[in-house]
């Protein structure tokens, strides 16, 4: 089959690519012309350079195309909405134009379990869940992909394309960049805990997203549908940084400061970073705080009982492949 797959240097759309080739697909990859496409390039795929911002650039990478696989989109707890409208919710919206435009019958949006709302509520999460409220330093990331989500549906309800949804819970595993940040954090002088860290964290291998993407794409019970994927095992905030640590031979924080203090501090560093740094993200944000100190849990039953699907790679198996790349990427 000819697929595409929008956002290819990312995280989930770099590992997306390697699996389709793997099943024998015929790969695009559309990229920006900033990206790092080091992999691509040594992949069997044809590259293609585009912004999903910009219609015109897309028209070629789409032409004879059956399925799109977007993983395109703002991914950062930091900037304005107007940049969050633009690259996420009008981004869509022009891919899925422009697939149409070509004659594609299917469409596949990685979206996120944000899309529920921030805070996310601590109840479990299903995909009957009606939206929520979005506040806080992750309020722009959620609010986008629950329009974008928005915008999807609406050309499957007019019968335009076939689209399927899934939402992902907090991803991990090779090539992450916020995990080298985490580890970054970890070797500082004095990490610390916020607030309290058992609480449970949703976590699914970048792997298990791979595979839950393709099983709701090809699926006929995928059709209109929204699928959450995470793997149910419970693991609370302190085990997973508690493993990282182990592997990587690092010493886990010993102490911890109230959720609030470490809040106050994200607000008045964003305050003087929008006043003196602008275009940078400030060292310390108050989605990353909210992000650290996230509690939820995700239930997957959707996907196991319409697609077959379910997460199989456990904390530790994941981990060991994530802390390997670490090491032979020399970030630790």
């Amino acid at each position: 089959m000819k697929v595409l797959v929008t956002g290819a240097a990312g995280f989930i759309g770099g590992h997306l690519v390697e699996r389709l080739l793997e099943r024998g697909d015929e790969v695009r990859a559309l990229s920006l012309p900033s990206s790092d496409t080091a992999l691509l390039e040594e992949l069997p795929v044809q590259l293609f350079y585009g912004d999903i911002t910009d219609p015109g650039s897309l028209v070629a990478s789409m032409q004879g195309v059956e399925l799109v696989f977007h993983a395109a989109a703002r991914v950062t707890d930091w900037g304005p909405w107007a940049a969050f409208r633009r690259e996420t919710v009008q981004g869509t919206r022009n891919v899925l134009s422009a697939a149409i435009a070509a004659g594609a019958s299917g469409f596949l949006m990685t979206s996120s379990v944000s899309a529920y709302g921030n805070p996310l509520p601590r109840r479990v999460l299903e995909e009957s869940r009606p939206y929520g409220r979005y506040k806080g330093g992750l309020a722009n990331y959620g609010r986008s992909k629950r329009l974008a989500e928005e915008a999807a549906i609406q050309r499957h309800a007019a019968g335009e394309i076939r689209v399927t949804i899934v939402r992902p819970s907090v991803v991990y595993g090779p090539r992450n960049t916020l995990v080298s940040k985490m580890v970054k954090y970890l070797k500082s002088p004095l990490p610390v805990w916020v607030g309290s860290p058992d609480h449970p964290i949703p976590l699914i291998d970048v792997q298990d997203v791979v595979e839950g993407c393709i099983a709701a794409a090809a699926s006929p019970a995928g059709s209109g549908e929204l699928f959450n994927l995470t793997n149910e095992e419970r693991v609370t905030y302190r085990q997973a940084i508690d493993t990282l640590c182990q592997m990587l031979d690092l010493s886990p924080p010993r102490w911890g400061i109230p959720r609030g203090v470490v809040m106050a501090q994200a607000i008045a560093v964003e305050e003087i970073a929008g006043i003196l740094w602008p275009r940078e993200e400030p060292p310390i944000t108050r989605g990353g705080v909210e992000a650290m100190t996230m509690a939820a849990t995700v239930s997957a039953a959707k996907a196991r009982t319409l697609l077959g699907w379910e997460a199989k790679i456990g904390l530790e198996e994941g981990y060991q492949r994530m802390t390997a790349w670490l090491k032979e990427s020399q970030l630790v």
